[in-house]
């Protein structure tokens, strides 16, 4: 019973703060836990593309909820990141266009025109191999 109760308080403080770093989220998903004697997951609104099951395998959900807790904010908290890095892109430099973009936003390709000249163009390539981060690992222009 005590292990139940402080399962449900440590969820409710997390969902309280948004997760672990208060602030860092720019979107809203949905956990939904089971606290029975075998601890799963219910429901939720987790991007497919977010590796829940190797998430709850790798971090032992039942012994340690809050390393899963971590690991999934960290997985969205990126996520989010860099589709916000992009729309920024967008919103505050006109001359950028965005030719290609993954669903997990791992890698886009976009395109600068230089201003003042005719055929001044710049290919920008980001490549995000850690999908924990929202910072490129690789920068390419050409």
């Amino acid at each position: 019973m005590a292990r139940h109760r402080q399962l449900q308080d440590l969820l409710h403080g997390h969902h309280l703060i948004g997760g672990y770093d208060i602030g860092v989220y720019l979107e809203t998903y949905n956990l939904e836990m089971n606290l029975g004697s075998n601890l799963r997951i219910c429901r939720h609104n987790i991007p497919p593309f977010i590796p829940l099951e190797r998430l709850v395998k790798q971090s032992n959900m039942q012994t340690d909820v809050r390393a899963f807790l971590y690991t999934l904010s960290q997985y969205l908290n990126a996520y989010v990141g860099r589709k916000q890095q992009l729309h920024l892109i967008k919103e505050r430099h006109s001359s950028v266009w965005v030719m290609e973009s993954n669903t997990l936003s791992t890698i886009l390709v976009l395109i600068f025109t230089i201003p003042g000249e005719k055929a001044g163009a710049a290919l920008c390539t980001l490549e995000y191999a850690d999908h924990t981060q929202c910072l490129p690992n690789q920068v390419n222009i050409v």
